[in-house]
């Protein structure tokens, strides 16, 4: 790669992702599925989460608990206008956070997916973003005001990688992580995650 284009590809992801002005860098970030939870919901998180884990920051854990600082999951009757909200609640000594999930996109999967990715990285500390990605994504509507299904799932660009990276760079380099239950494979999650960023520049 050119070196002036690779340096104007830097700067223009260093600019693109916006960090929400709460406290985040946790290594554990916990979820719970609210009582009446759609099966299609659940279902969609769960996977969200696998994939999200797989990128080594903060690592998403689903628990029945209800901590404080645990974040509840539900879908909800929303209008026409709205398909998915994250709120934020600063309590001083914690951050009171939640996920809502319009019932209108249950049975749209695709699109389930991607507003439940998009909330779910609001929690984990990212806001809007101008660069193409997650935190740039709006649901699309025909003529009608009915949900256009997504044609394919997203998934986090780099954009909403760095981002995540200024957030979630621990300061060792002893974050092991196991990957799966059955393959019972560790790794180190920050040199993944700096092995992935070079390959990225490289291509």
């Amino acid at each position: 790669m050119n070196p002036i284009k690779l340096l104007l590809s830097v700067v223009g992801t260093v600019v693109g992702y916006k960090i929400l002005p709460y406290d985040f860098g946790d290594r554990y970030t916990k979820y719970r599925f609210c009582d009446e939870i759609n099966e299609n919901l659940k279902n969609t998180s769960i996977e969200v989460m696998t994939d999200f884990n797989k990128r080594g920051f903060t690592t998403a854990v689903l628990t029945s608990d209800y901590d404080i600082d645990v974040i509840p999951i539900c879908n909800e009757n929303m209008s026409i206008d709205r398909y998915g909200y994250a709120t934020f609640i600063n309590k001083i000594d914690y951050l009171d956070r939640s996920i809502s999930i319009s019932n209108l996109i249950l049975d749209i999967k695709t699109t389930l997916w991607n507003v439940m990715y998009h909330e779910l990285l609001h929690t984990v500390g990212l806001g809007h973003s101008k660069q193409e990605g997650l935190m740039n994504y709006t649901v699309t509507l025909n003529r009608n005001l009915q949900v256009i299904p997504d044609e394919n799932k997203l998934y986090p660009s780099q954009d909403d990688i760095d981002g995540l990276d200024v957030l979630y760079d621990f300061d060792t380099d002893i974050d092991i992580d196991i990957i799966g239950p059955k393959d019972n494979k560790i790794i180190n999650k920050k040199i993944i995650r700096k092995l992935n960023k070079i390959c990225a520049l490289l291509n």
